[in-house]
């Protein structure tokens, strides 16, 4: 049956321009991408970047070039531009992409006889826009928390303490390293907004949930925190000033009007195609899937994400709290871990033979926490980690009388004890957020979703029903489903509307909660054990050595 009405959610992350379509079931339509490095040659990135010491930074351009470029794949591929009723998208959190004052002119001016990357180019005061990977604002960083009073107080304000990436001390470093260009900056975006900007022919604002990545947002009063705002401004009476630059803030279904008419005349989308919020890459994840308050999502990669849909607002240094970007009375807390797969597949490397088949054996081989009398209890960290902020190292512990003994073991017990540990950081963390009660549900993506032992393990401490999507292109997904929600919704809930996806995830076990009772007993003294590792880290050079 031919679709009636197509929603389009892009997802400009670092290494890519993605492009999902979906028709007013929410089913999938079409996908449509676009590699920086393989496509835009020219701009000489590697992995999507460029870097110089602890700076990394993208050319705004090619993002740009990159979204005429995937147009245009699919205009040649026949894509019924016509039947596009709303457009959503996400971005790569935390990146700022600074407008000249020509910018409001060239964009609702577009020459359609023109590239349009070479048009967007002038409409800015800085061709460059700082990655989530930079490193580089470390002063910046300081200056925020001193100002704030503290780390703590810090989260208590926006959701998150400093980080090197977050969008405000970013615009410090900016004003501070290119004061003539911050001068003639007319407006500064998100990634997210940037991407909507140029859809729309116009500037267009942040939207509720990307803003609170910036170090800036008082999140519980809803406004630019006014301290924080004069720190990076550089005083009181260039607040106002500032304020101008970043704009008004948004809700997630925000109208920003039709696509531009240049995108109508070049590629045939219908005048009444409207542009819906964009949001950051993270919040727009959330959004592909039917999630509740209480629900967790767990992401099994390289690296480690936990995010947590719940009404409480309870910040905390070690993670983030963000907006909901569709619901009021929400928050979505996410957790980063860099050891996560890597971390796995170190302790995988030291069996014999190192396969994922042997790892899996001596996780059901073993017992919880090792067996045996004492609980065994490792912390694995062959990258340093930032929850909890150590160096590299691996220590092992095991329990005597409610305390910790550093000891060792047979590595045939590290899969288990690694699972329980990465799981158990998470669960300790996610406790308070959770009112100390397990997950409503548990879906589990990434690469590590594929492999059903470890997923126990997770799911045993960490606890819930556990689900895994069958669509992979969660961030696309999520910011079609929010065009699709902003133009069909009729004042639905965003959570009503996307009940039809329930069949799209699989339930692939249910909730233990003699298991989880056992884990959650512990956490207490996993907590302390941690404590011990992070003390320790912070007086003596260690590094990771993993012997078999």
């Amino acid at each position: 049956m031919s679709s009636k009405s197509l929603f389009i959610g892009f997802d400009l992350s670092t290494q890519q321009l993605k492009a999902i379509a979906i028709d007013e079931h929410l089913a999938f339509h079409s996908e449509y991408f676009v590699l920086f490095d393989r496509d835009l040659p020219q701009y000489k990135t590697c992995n999507g970047v460029l870097k110089e010491g602890p700076s990394v930074v993208a050319p705004v351009a090619m993002w740009v070039e990159a979204l005429d470029l995937l147009l245009n794949q699919m205009k040649i591929e026949n894509f019924p531009f016509q039947l596009v009723k709303g457009i959503s998208g996400a971005g790569q959190q935390h990146g700022s992409v600074y407008w000249s004052g020509k910018a409001e002119e060239i964009l609702k001016s577009y020459d359609i006889e023109k590239p349009l990357h070479e048009q967007i180019s002038e409409a800015l005061s800085h061709p460059m826009s700082p990655n989530w990977q930079d490193s580089s604002t470390s002063v910046e960083c300081h200056e925020f928390e001193e100002s704030a009073g503290g780390p703590k107080q810090l989260a208590e304000i926006t959701g998150s303490k400093a980080h090197h990436r977050f969008t405000g001390p970013q615009i410090l470093s900016f004003r501070k390293k290119h004061p003539e260009k911050y001068e003639i900056t007319s407006r500064i975006s998100l990634v997210s907004s940037f991407l909507a900007s140029v859809l729309v022919g116009r500037i267009v604002e942040m939207d509720i949930s990307d803003v609170c990545g910036a170090n800036l947002w008082d999140v519980q009063k809803n406004e630019y925190c006014q301290q924080l705002m004069e720190l990076t401004a550089g005083s009181a009476a260039k607040t106002p000033e500032l304020n101008r630059k970043l704009g008004s803030v948004v809700s997630g279904d925000h109208n920003f009007g039709s696509v531009s008419t240049y995108f109508q005349e070049k590629f045939r989308f219908n005048k009444d195609c409207v542009v819906i919020s964009f949001t950051g890459d993270n919040p727009s994840t959330i959004l592909s899937l039917p999630l509740h308050a209480m629900d967790v999502v767990l992401s099994l990669g390289t690296s480690t994400t936990l995010l947590l849909l719940t009404p409480s607002y309870i910040p905390h240094p070690s993670y983030h709290l963000f907006k909901h970007p569709t619901t009021n009375g929400l928050y979505m807390s996410m957790l980063c871990y860099k050891n996560g797969g890597l971390a796995r597949e170190q302790i995988r490397d030291t069996l014999e033979p190192p396969t994922w088949e042997t790892f899996n054996e001596h996780i059901i081989q073993t017992e919880p926490f090792g067996g045996q009398n004492r609980k065994k209890l490792g912390y694995y960290y062959p990258l340093d980690e930032i929850i909890p902020p150590t160096s590299s190292s691996l220590t092992r512990f095991s329990t005597r009388d409610n305390d910790l003994v550093v000891t060792n073991w047979e590595n045939t017990l590290d899969p288990r004890i690694i699972c329980e540990s990465q799981a158990l950081s998470c669960s300790l963390r996610a406790r308070p957020l959770l009112n100390n009660k397990p997950p409503r549900r548990l879906y589990v993506v990434g690469g590590g979703s594929r492999n059903s032992t470890i997923i126990d393990v997770f799911a045993d401490v960490i606890g819930g029903d556990v689900f895994i999507p069958h669509s992979g292109n969660a961030c696309a997904q999520g910011a079609a489903n929010k065009a699709a929600w902003a133009v069909l919704g009729n004042g639905k809930s965003f959570e009503t509307f996307v009940q039809q996806l329930e069949g799209t995830c699989a339930r692939v076990r249910g909730f233990d909660r003699v298991k989880w009772n056992i884990y959650q007993e512990i956490l207490d003294l996993y907590e302390k054990g941690e404590q011990i590792v992070v003390e320790a880290g912070s007086t003596s050079g260690r590094s990771f050595e993993c012997h078999d």
